[in-house]
């Protein structure tokens, strides 16, 4: 499976707890075979590759041809409603992840009840989380990942 991920940052550059559950759900997915490129809105970067994971600048034509040849699209905290957004225009289905109780509008008002129009899912972090927000989209909760070796 090709994903792309819509992020506002990634480590080791952004060394929070969000980016590196982030992190670590993709390094594994990597492993498992899938190929991954988390894009950045940071216009000054060098392009780079941790774990596996391929991490560039998000410029539009790039960004596009990623979109356009991905099978999911992947965002969370603050460009969740960018990603929403753009996965709805170009019909891909997204996830996004909730790493707190901040909510984002956007969400129940983009879920589409009929399974076939259904494009958004969401993943919380705790379960707390998840009875918070209450978003109506199908979800799951994924308790952080850890890299116990890190």
């Amino acid at each position: 499976m090709k994903i792309t991920a819509l992020v506002h940052g990634y480590p080791p550059n952004k060394n929070a707890g969000a980016e590196w559950y982030l992190h670590n759900l993709f390094k594994h997915l990597v492993e498992k075979g899938h190929y991954i490129t988390v894009r950045l809105a940071i216009s000054d970067m060098e392009p780079y590759d941790l774990d596996g994971v391929k991490v560039e600048v998000d410029s539009y034509r790039n960004t596009k041809e990623d979109i356009l040849t991905s099978d999911l699209i992947i965002s969370h905290l603050n460009r969740q409603g960018y990603a929403i957004n753009v996965a709805a225009f170009h019909h891909k289905p997204i996830v996004v992840i909730n790493h707190n109780a901040n909510g984002f509008p956007a969400i129940p008002a983009k879920h589409q009840p009929d399974s076939q129009n259904r494009f958004l899912y969401t993943i919380y972090n705790a379960e707390h989380i998840k009875k918070s927000l209450h978003y109506p989209n199908p979800s799951f909760v994924l308790h952080p990942p850890v890299d116990a070796d890190r």
